[in-house]
């Protein structure tokens, strides 16, 4: 854990400088997630994932951003690579570090993060909100929180457990205004069906402001 906060923390505080310290939002136009991973049944199969948001719309009089997905699978053993076009999968604000999203063909706001808890504080949160799933809220506990001063900002971390069971460090580490190591829209652990994919760059119209760093040995 502590290994994975110093790469994170370092890797921050390389983005801190290309952005003059200022606090990160990703929940801006402009922000897209690009992740990769690959299938838990089938090591030969490596999938990407794009998340971007581009353009508004305004819903019940309240302006959202609008986001859009995008994937790929390639076989190292046939190098065959399935695309999937770039499509719109819903909409999202953020008001003040509270992090609300509208499903595609949904008509209500779903609150996916709450950034500004503290220990103890309990928030319901939709963690299959970007997913096919059904739609169900789930309870989640701040365990602990930790900032860090990088430049002349702050960055927040934050800790959560799952009152229904769930336990996943990477996913349950919330870094403020950007989301989990599992991309803009889930929150918590949540299954796959095999698939895993993670978050290794995050850019604002092709300035990077979050980027995973693997550990030098």
């Amino acid at each position: 854990m502590k290994l994975e906060l110093i790469t994170l923390l370092m890797t921050l505080m390389c983005c801190s400088c290309d952005t003059g310290a200022q606090t990160i939002n990703a929940f801006v136009e402009g922000a897209v997630w690009e992740m990769g991973g690959g299938s838990g049944w089938d090591p030969k199969i490596y999938i990407k994932e794009n998340y971007y948001i581009e353009g508004k719309e305004t819903i019940n009089d309240i302006e959202y951003l609008k986001m859009y997905r995008s994937s790929s699978r390639e076989d190292s053993r046939t190098n065959e690579i399935k695309v999937s076009d770039k499509h719109y999968i819903g909409c999202v604000r953020n008001e003040a570090g509270k992090i609300f999203f509208i499903p595609r063909d949904y008509k209500e706001e779903l609150l996916i993060f709450d950034f500004n808890l503290n220990p103890s504080d309990k928030v319901e949160i939709y963690p299959y909100a970007g997913s096919n799933k059904t739609l169900e809220s789930e309870s989640l506990t701040c365990v602990y929180t930790e900032e860090y001063i990088v430049g002349d900002s702050k960055v927040k971390l934050l800790y959560l457990s799952s009152d229904g069971g769930t336990e996943y460090y990477k996913l349950n580490e919330w870094i403020s205004c950007i989301g989990t190591g599992a991309g803009p829209l889930k929150p918590i652990y949540a299954d796959t069906g095999g698939i895993y994919t993670s978050v290794k760059r995050v850019t604002i119209n092709g300035r990077v402001v979050y980027q995973w760093l693997p550990k030098s040995r």
